[in-house]
């Protein structure tokens, strides 16, 4: 069932999917494998709703970022994977402000 504001629940499916079996993706796309479950892992965090450690997370997209370097250099990383990323923190931002202004 997808969530309201969420996107299409079919691309969901397909990149859970995507992600979940690394192993396979790799195998099939020819991209490394240890990348793809760096990146499952930081879109997990972003979506899974509990407070994350923001400076662990961020010392640990700069090692996926140096990998994504390292290997693919030669391809620009799509301002998608950046701007999603960083539209997920502000609803979660947003979200922690508006809790802080209910505690007071």
């Amino acid at each position: 069932m997808p969530k309201q504001q969420s996107g299409n629940t079919n691309d969901g499916n397909t990149a859970r999917k995507f992600f979940r079996n690394a192993e396979k993706s790799a195998e099939i796309t020819g991209v490394n494998v240890k990348l793809i479950k760096r990146f499952y892992i930081i879109l997990e965090s972003i979506n899974c709703g509990f407070p994350i450690n923001l400076d662990q997370s961020e010392k640990y997209a700069q090692k996926t970022r140096d990998l994504y370097l390292k290997e693919y250099s030669w391809y620009s990383m799509p301002v998608t994977v950046t701007v999603q990323a960083q539209e997920a923190r502000n609803k979660n931002n947003r979200k922690y402000r508006e809790l802080g202004k209910h505690q007071e």
